[in-house]
């Protein structure tokens, strides 16, 4: 199975803007559970970020390939995660300011349902959220982050 990142055929939840790295790993507890597998890409190399990430890397049963339509530009660097509380305690710690590079883009899936797809996440992009999410968990979400939020379609009709 291959996880396919788009939103494109469906409703999601958009997060528009997020304003800090810090507050999107420390809410990130509000929509996943222990379990998760987080996928990071980016389109150049992310050494700062090697040392961190090969200590959570995610077992190989768990992972199922990313497909991402972000972009035609090939990913240099990418890689599954296995998403923990010490994991996220330590994004929030490390890579918690915009100039401390993690990925270009951020998915997040569980047993190949897609959860989140955080596309430009370096430049404060816009975050799709599945539509499989509560607005409750949305609003607990955004609230720890603080950006708008509103159920829209992500492709312009």
């Amino acid at each position: 199975m291959t996880v396919h990142v788009g939103f494109y055929e469906k409703p999601c939840w958009q997060v528009e803007h997020v304003m800090s790295p810090q507050l999107f790993y420390r809410a990130l507890p509000c929509l996943l559970d222990e379990g998760a597998v987080l996928y990071f890409s980016s389109f150049g190399k992310r050494d700062e970020s090697t040392a961190f990430l090969d200590n959570h890397l995610a077992p190989s049963h768990l992972i199922e390939p990313v497909e991402l339509h972000a972009s035609s530009e090939p990913a240099v660097w990418s890689g599954h995660f296995l998403y923990t509380r010490s994991m996220q305690k330590d994004l929030e710690a490390y890579f918690g300011v915009w100039n401390t590079p993690m990925a270009d883009n951020i998915v997040c899936y569980h047993r190949g349902n897609l959860l989140l797809w955080f596309h430009d996440a370096l430049t404060g992009g816009d975050l799709h959220l599945a539509d499989s999410f509560t607005k409750d968990q949305v609003a607990k979400f955004c609230a720890a982050m603080s950006p708008p939020f509103a159920l829209l379609p992500c492709c312009p009709s």
